[in-house]
């Protein structure tokens, strides 16, 4: 089967992709939680280890295989920060770093999977790689929430929208600098995303703010009414 198949939103091959992504995700730390927390931790560990890992490879096939540079190859995307962040989260249960991988997780990987800056399908590396560490974030997230017993307060909510605005501060001048377009502040994707309903650049940007803000509430509201158990790991 080739792997130059074009990429088509919510074509077979996405759509089913997306449903074993979410599947995945929400039965997975369920079954988890059932091991001894001796296991479950290393499991954690395991993880951290294969979204590292899952990032180093991309950058080798991008730069090895396909020739891109390494300059536009670089985990500076907000996905590819959450993949290193949410990899020390698991390694050290750390809760501080779970009150930022909760939200970007949550509210950041979800919408990248449903509408992804993808140009070819399944089976190019590139997909695979795409679905596999957005659902692994996911997945992370839920697991440190259902296994850990880690809960987003609301200053969490605060946290997170600081970190992501300090992020995007941070990177506005590497992309400058590099001539890249991590976080998509210097244009919107090439493929069809949600970023197309929000106006030509730099328009887009504050949109994007305003609704990250109500997506990072949404993600805290369930929390808001079953209440927060109490996070010992403060690492």
């Amino acid at each position: 089967m080739s792997d130059q198949t074009p990429f088509i939103l919510f074509g077979t091959a996405h759509t089913v992709t997306i449903v074993i992504v979410l599947i995945v995700v929400f039965i997975a730390p369920i079954l988890i939680q059932k091991l001894a927390t001796r296991r479950a931790h290393q499991l954690g560990r395991l993880f951290a280890a294969v979204l590292v890992s899952n990032e180093i490879t991309n950058i080798y096939i991008a730069v090895s295989i396909y020739g891109n540079p390494l300059s536009l190859s670089l985990p500076l995307h907000l996905c590819g920060l959450a993949a290193l962040l949410t990899a020390w989260m698991l390694w050290r249960q750390s809760y501080r770093s779970y009150e930022i991988v909760y939200f970007w997780g949550i509210g950041g990987s979800i919408p990248a999977i449903l509408t992804p800056d993808l140009a070819l399908g399944f089976p190019h590396p590139t997909f695979i790689h795409f679905f596999a560490s957005h659902g692994l974030i996911i997945l992370s997230a839920i697991y440190a929430t259902v296994v850990l017993g880690f809960r987003p307060e609301l200053r969490s909510v605060g946290k997170a929208i600081l970190a992501t605005l300090l992020l995007m501060g941070i990177i506005a001048p590497v992309d400058l600098i590099l001539d890249a377009n991590y976080m998509y502040l210097c244009q919107k994707p090439a493929q069809n995303t949600l970023m197309d309903y929000f106006g030509p650049w730099p328009w887009y940007i504050p949109s994007l703010i305003g609704i990250g803000i109500c997506i990072y509430i949404l993600c805290y509201l369930p929390f808001r009414f079953i209440g927060n158990k109490n996070n010992e790991q403060l690492s």
